[in-house]
């Protein structure tokens, strides 16, 4: 019998893919939105509100019902940190079979230039960071699966991401402006997230896992790629924001790899050919 998998956020650009990705795979899919978004295959599900989200028997949930974009989480303060946890609380008394909940590597912080391994300490910077500590802990008390990822990419991620900025910039004129060019990050091809996901749902893998390349590239050198993939190699590239200290976050994924047999399959070079051929 095919496992049924609730989705949360299912409206949005990566959990669309996911529903595509578990669907795919032989599950039957509950999309859950607040958006009017029906997604081909699956059963769609809109909500005012998630806590209403539905819970059929046996039925596997991956929470992806969050904001992004730290920004957002740190101007809604202290009562961002009660959300949060609050509706996580809410999906687990639903009583469902196992839960996956997308977190972020952002729990560790970014003072550290090697790859964080899953048993490293967290050092949350903010509000953002401590959230996703509540709601984790949430979890794992439940025995479901904390998914930390690395930075996701792709198409939709919209505007605010070093890799949607950068991108979008290779349409203007003068030198291509980036904040923190010695930044160190792992550039997560959003399609190979989704397939970690899925494969995390499926398996119903317990713990804490990192859904990541292990690769670390600075903003720099992804800048520079991009404009040598749009044809713009020797543009300058301008350093608005250059910090003295470092600031480096890559997640290792062998434990993911060993547990589930994913891994990501997309270069950063892939990626960004993929993403520049679809600028308008």
């Amino acid at each position: 019998m095919a496992p049924v998998v609730v989705v949360t956020g299912a409206g949005g650009w990566l959990g669309r893919r996911l529903c595509i990705a578990l669907a795919a795979s032989g599950a039957e899919v509950v999309a859950v939105s607040r958006r009017a978004n029906e997604i081909k295959g699956c059963e769609f599900y809109r909500v005012g509100d998630y806590g209403e989200t539905p819970a059929p028997a046996g039925a596997r949930l991956v929470h992806l019902a969050e904001t992004a974009s730290i920004a957002e989480a740190e101007t809604a303060g202290e009562k961002y940190l009660e959300t949060v946890p609050a509706l996580l609380r809410t999906l687990l008394q639903k009583g469902y079979d196992h839960t996956v909940y997308a977190s972020s590597g952002v729990v560790y912080g970014d003072a550290t230039a090697l790859p964080h391994g899953i048993d490293d300490p967290v050092r949350p910077a903010g509000i953002y960071g401590r959230a996703k500590l509540a709601a984790e802990a949430q979890v794992l008390a439940s025995g479901g699966t904390v998914a930390r990822l690395s930075n996701i990419y792709g198409p939709g991620t919209g505007r605010g991401t070093v890799v949607s900025d950068i991108v979008e910039r290779l349409a203007c004129d003068g030198p291509l402006r980036i904040g923190n060019g010695g930044a160190v990050r792992d550039f997560l091809w959003c399609d190979d997230a989704a397939r970690g996901l899925a494969a995390l749902a499926l398996g119903a893998i317990g713990g804490i896992v990192h859904l990541s390349t292990g690769i670390g590239t600075p903003v720099r050198h992804l800048a520079e790629r991009a404009l040598a993939l749009a044809g713009q190699a020797g543009r300058p590239i301008l350093e608005m924001d250059p910090l003295d200290r470092i600031s480096a976050l890559v997640l290792d994924p062998t434990a993911t790899t060993k547990a589930c047999g994913w891994r990501a399959e997309t270069t950063l070079d892939d990626g960004l050919s993929r993403l520049i051929g679809a600028r308008p």
